[in-house]
């Protein structure tokens, strides 16, 4: 049997709690699809993949295989044929939709290789902002648990397997202060994008960091260095 190194996706679906339930079905969706791959793969960066060329203008009900957890406080719902992407993150409590749960399917020619959907949350490995599989079927496993949570996993094994063979090791990190050794046991990180007042009424905000050293442990307080 072959091995599925998967990456989990399981979103917090809030602070402390976890998904109870997982329910997988299938979906009809209107979808205006795309054609079947050009027969000859395309050299340069995307070699070995194929392209798609031509998108269709009218749409038809095609039925998705659709992955839904679920809590007191959240529906997520996540489209393992569209590759692995979040559709939906719904807000129980507040009754509204966080993201975009688009109400059809149309792939148009924006991806790496083609097509590409907009709505929810991706997950971005291609050079151009939308990995080779954003559009296609994607490993997937549902697990429940002994505390009775439940979660879902997604991967792409090639992609997994190519990182794990041919990623270069960590390099230093030169700040202002010093060399930053990727060895070091202590936890550094340097933020490089804030998300600012996503909800006005919570003050929200979401920070992206870049793992300098050390091991990002959850619900552990870091402090910002500033001059």
């Amino acid at each position: 049997m072959r091995r599925l190194a998967l990456l989990p996706v399981f979103l917090l679906l809030c602070a402390a709690l976890s998904a109870q339930t997982v329910t997988v079905k299938d979906t009809v969706m209107r979808t205006y699809g795309y054609s079947d791959p050009d027969p000859v793969p395309r050299t340069g960066r995307i070699y070995p993949y194929h392209r798609y060329q031509s998108f269709a203008l009218e749409g038809e009900d095609r039925l998705w295989k659709m992955v839904v957890l679920e809590n007191d406080f959240l529906r997520v719902k996540i489209f393992p044929q569209i590759g692995g992407k979040i559709w939906s993150v719904y807000d129980k409590k507040a009754s509204r939709e966080l993201f975009y749960d688009n109400p059809v399917v149309k792939f148009r020619d924006i991806s790496l290789r083609g097509p590409w959907t907009s709505g929810g949350i991706e997950f971005n490995y291609g050079i151009i902002g939308h990995a080779p599989s954003c559009s296609s079927p994607v490993d997937y496993k549902v697990e429940k648990k002994a505390d009775g949570s439940v979660s879902c996993y997604i991967g792409v094994q090639e992609l997994l397997d190519f990182l794990v063979e041919n990623a270069p090791s960590p390099l230093p990190v030169t700040a202002e202060e010093r060399i930053v050794e990727p060895m070091e046991d202590k936890f550094t990180a340097f933020c490089f994008k804030i998300h600012a007042n996503m909800d006005p009424n919570h003050r929200s905000c979401i920070a992206f960091f870049k793992i300098c050293s050390g091991k990002f442990l959850r619900n552990t307080y870091y402090y910002h260095v500033r001059k």
